[in-house]
């Protein structure tokens, strides 16, 4: 009868299907005489009560250990036919709310081999249901029509959690789409399954990176320790940016290297590999990779500012002047602290003066530009600026040690009561512009 169907699924249609067929040939009169107590309109508590018919328990709740061996058997069953379709909490709900309402049933024996015809007509509409998605969401994979693919993916997921092969796609496309956690669960799985595979530890490690978290990241690195001899541009790059993000930078290079073999013309490895060299205090290393961006790109600002900072820490002022005043006309609102540090290598400290100014307009929250520039007027005689500048920036960042050092100086030329001068050399000398 067609009110025992409810359309509460969008794919009810094959549920109703496959009992219809099963009960091909069963006198519905008869059948409804056990199924009295069972309200209508629920599809799956009538594949419960088809189930029971089979004879697998005679009263619930089960008493004998064969009885409970057997209801075990039967959740098991039951739970492979209904999953795919229904909520599993509202299942089991149902299930015992319908369960409770008997002591003892007796059911036609005609249904008993009714039963499998069903469990078999279910299953193989699931399994071709499952084929379609599968297909289907492997053209949309390749296709890379990310979102569709995956509503399709993770349908077949449901009926079978171990296929690697939608599992991987099922990866890829949240990766792609940006869903990183999400990613990480598929790639994990892909994981245990083939843990001998470098592949899932290393797409773990890049979404950790594109999380940033990066210390997490390098752990699935360091699986594969063959990593830096990959012919991979782009992860050798993430694996040199998880390093440099946690400042690692002497273990960076090798990897950005490793990168600029394979792309020898890419301004953006061979920046990070001159911050790589400027962090660790190698200023020669780190203007040949400058050199070589600006063969490439003359006329970008950045990489005539930087020439212009690295120059300065090699004390060629000269030099320094040149790039910085090429970066000047290349971008006259940008950061051009560089060019001020040029002047005062030059003793022509009014022009240092307006670079620093002007620095900070343009990036009124640099804390690099705001100390520096506090550091220049307290050294040539403005305490009232230098002061002003270091308040400031205590205040945007109150953990920076070298502010704290700069503000006792400043307190100590203008007569205040200081720490004493022991322990102040002694943070003087662990500073590291001591």
């Amino acid at each position: 009868p067609q009110n025992w169907f409810v359309p509460f699924h969008k794919e009810h249609e094959l549920y109703k299907n496959a009992i219809e067929s099963a009960l091909d040939g069963v006198d519905i009169k008869e059948l409804e005489k056990y199924l009295e107590n069972v309200p209508l309109g629920n599809p799956y508590k009538f594949a419960v009560c088809l189930m029971v018919a089979k004879g697998h328990i005679k009263e619930f709740p089960p008493k004998t250990d064969s009885e409970k061996k057997n209801w075990n058997i039967l959740n098991k069953r039951l739970l492979n036919l209904t999953f795919y379709y229904f909520p599993f909490q509202q299942l089991i709900n149902e299930w015992y709310s319908f369960f409770s309402k008997f002591s003892q049933q007796k059911f036609n024996n005609l249904l008993v081999e009714k039963i499998t015809i069903f469990e078999t007509k279910l299953t193989d509409i699931i399994l071709n249901q499952s084929n379609k998605n599968k297909f289907s969401g492997a053209l949309d994979f390749k296709n890379e029509r990310w979102s569709v693919a995956l509503t399709k993916l993770e349908k077949v997921l449901v009926y079978n959690s171990s296929d690697s092969e939608v599992l991987y796609q099922s990866a890829v496309c949240h990766s792609k789409l940006e869903q990183f956690h999400d990613a990480i669960k598929y790639w994990e799985q892909l994981n245990k399954l083939h843990p001998e595979n470098k592949l899932a530890a290393i797409n773990i490690g890049i979404c950790y990176y594109h999380l940033e978290k990066y210390k997490k990241a390098l752990k699935y690195f360091e699986k594969d320790n063959n990593i830096i001899n990959e012919n991979d541009k782009e992860l050798l790059w993430v694996v040199g940016e998880c390093l440099s993000n946690i400042s690692e930078f002497d273990k960076a290079i090798p990897y950005y290297k490793a990168a600029e073999i394979l792309d020898n013309k890419n301004t953006n490895i061979k920046l990070r590999i001159s911050i790589c060299y400027w962090e660790l205090d190698n200023y020669e290393e780190c203007l040949k990779y400058e050199l070589e961006n600006i063969e490439l790109e003359p006329n970008v600002f950045t990489h005539n500012i930087n020439i212009c900072g690295s120059y300065c820490k090699i004390d060629d002022f000269k030099n320094a002047e040149i790039y910085g005043l090429t970066a000047e006309k290349l971008k006259r609102n940008g950061n051009l602290s560089n060019l001020a540090q040029v002047y005062i290598g030059l003793n022509d400290f009014e022009k240092a003066k307006k670079y620093f100014e002007h620095s900070l307009k343009v990036e009124p929250k640099d804390e690099k530009i705001i100390y520096n520039s506090s550091c220049f007027y307290f050294i040539y005689g403005d305490l009232i600026r230098s002061k002003e500048l270091i308040s400031q920036l205590i205040k945007i960042n109150p953990s920076i040690y070298n502010s704290a050092t700069l503000k006792i100086c400043i307190d100590y030329c203008e007569g205040k009561k200081v720490e004493s001068i022991e322990n102040f050399k002694i943070k003087l000398i662990n500073s590291k512009n001591h």
